[in-house]
């Protein structure tokens, strides 16, 4: 699945008329994992004192397809592949939140779980802008982490496709894009930002 889907994304930003494209693993931009974690060196007396985070799984170009810039550090980069050691972007929230008063930049965190067999350490590589949330009503995500496609197991991903003129033109090239890696997979759920 990781496959077609990057080489989706390649195609689309070949595509005349597309401005950019991204991969997310948030449906719609809305549902997302919230799994709790452990910063390094912080100390949890009882399991509900981790803290609690947005995840999503994003591709390299996720930040540059949204016009969105770096705060700190740096964006997730090709050289953050499956067997390189685990890293995220994280926002603004997070970064003042668990930053203290140094720079949350290569601090490290892991998620919370199996005492018997810890998930891995991921390091803190760059801090982005607070995103916001599209869920009805909310304003903020509070800390959100994102994670490089290549190092993340999600089955699920929307395929964010920046495009400037009429909806209807992009959303038929990305139909011919789709096909021409899959015929039979359907295109589902095409929506624009003010519709979701």
């Amino acid at each position: 699945f990781r496959c077609f889907s990057e080489q989706l994304v390649e195609r689309l930003n070949a595509a005349p008329g597309i401005a950019g494209a991204a991969l997310n693993s948030a449906e719609s931009l809305r549902l997302s994992r919230n799994p709790r974690i452990e910063i390094e060196g912080a100390v949890y007396p009882r399991p509900n004192d981790r803290p609690g985070c947005t995840m999503e799984t994003v591709s390299n170009d996720f930040f540059a397809g949204l016009g969105v810039g770096l705060l700190s550090g740096r964006m997730l980069a090709a050289a953050d592949h499956a067997t390189a050691p685990p890293v995220a972007v994280v926002n603004a929230v997070f970064a003042t939140r668990f930053g203290a008063e140094r720079d949350v930049v290569g601090r490290r965190f892991r998620i919370a779980g199996n005492s018997e067999a810890p998930s891995p350490w991921i390091t803190v590589v760059g801090v982005v802008p607070d995103l916001g949330s599209m869920k009805a009503g909310e304003a903020s995500r509070g800390p959100v982490i994102y994670r490089p496609v290549a190092q993340a197991d999600d089955r699920a991903m929307t395929i964010l496709v920046r495009a400037q003129g009429d909806v209807a033109r992009f959303a038929a090239t990305i139909r011919r894009e789709v096909a021409a890696l899959d015929p039979e997979l359907p295109v589902a759920k095409l929506q624009t930002v003010q519709e979701i």
